[in-house]
């Protein structure tokens, strides 16, 4: 669907419910479509409104903070979106379950930021601490393996492998079983498992988790998204490693081929498409 017929069919909607509602829903849908510019604004007025109505420390205000902050991070701009993200985790009241996820989700934002600035003992206790609201609300929870994932890249750039491979097949066991099967999650799983393996020499098993996470990204994403770089990448290493190189050389020509610009994409964040699926508290 183009974005102008989408908005169109957003707009409407302002008049029959709370104006932040709709400004949510249409911020998080410029987001999904890369469109970060026009999100901000709309998201920033969203959060006026809803902290008029519902004060500082509901869930939902915080949910517009957690969503600035992930525009923020898109945009590199790393000590805004870490101001957007403490500010709401040091605001809201835990007395929902919307609440504890929303708590978990910034934990796990703010746990990966930290991982980014190579904080890695502040992130291991803000990924940790995410898992644990996570896991109140069942291991089913769409958050959970992200989560996990997360706190296993931390373990893993530690050279804690032992520890990093738990986290991983926790994750790996918990994205079978859900919805998200064959989606994004479960490929950027089975690349870091794959990354894991290599350091343990388990060169076969590298491969294949390299391959599975190959196949779903070029499903879910098509074969020029530039996110697939990194992976075509550390697959390509690995064939050189066992002096398969004319097959190492095809994957990196396949990475020279990609020309769209990095970019996040926020397909694969878990909540942003969860924003306001469920009725209003």
């Amino acid at each position: 669907m183009r974005i102008s017929t989408l908005v169109g069919l957003l707009l409407p909607a302002l008049a029959i419910c709370e104006p932040y509602d709709s400004w949510i829903d249409l911020g998080v849908s410029h987001m999904n479509a890369g469109r970060l510019e026009a999100a901000e604004p709309i998201l920033r007025k969203a959060l006026v409104a809803a902290e008029g109505t519902l004060g500082q420390s509901h869930w939902k205000v915080n949910q517009v903070r957690l969503l600035i902050g992930k525009v923020e991070y898109a945009k590199g701009r790393y000590t805004a979106a870490d101001s957007a993200w403490r500010r709401a985790l040091s605001s809201i009241e835990i007395s929902s379950p919307e609440a504890a996820e929303t708590a978990g989700a910034l934990q796990l934002n703010l746990g990966e930021l930290r991982r980014f600035e190579r904080r890695f003992s502040e992130a291991e206790s803000l990924l940790s601490q995410a898992v644990a609201a996570l896991e109140t609300l069942g291991t089913g929870h769409v958050l959970l393996p992200a989560a996990l994932n997360h706190l296993a890249l931390t373990c893993f750039e530690q050279g804690k492998w032992a520890d990093a491979e738990r986290l991983y097949l926790r994750a790996l066991a918990l994205v079978e079983k859900s919805s998200d099967a064959a989606g994004l999650q479960h490929a950027v799983i089975l690349h870091n498992l794959g990354r894991l393996r290599v350091q343990q020499s388990a060169v076969a098993d590298a491969e294949a988790l390299f391959r599975g996470a190959l196949e779903i990204k070029e499903k879910v994403l098509g074969a020029g998204h530039s996110s697939l770089k990194p992976l075509l990448y550390d697959y390509a290493q690995l064939l050189r490693t066992v002096r398969r190189g004319k097959e190492a050389a095809i994957l990196r020509a396949r990475m020279k081929k990609i020309t769209e610009p990095d970019r996040e994409t926020f397909l694969d964040l878990r909540d942003v498409r969860r924003v306001e699926t469920r009725s209003k508290q």
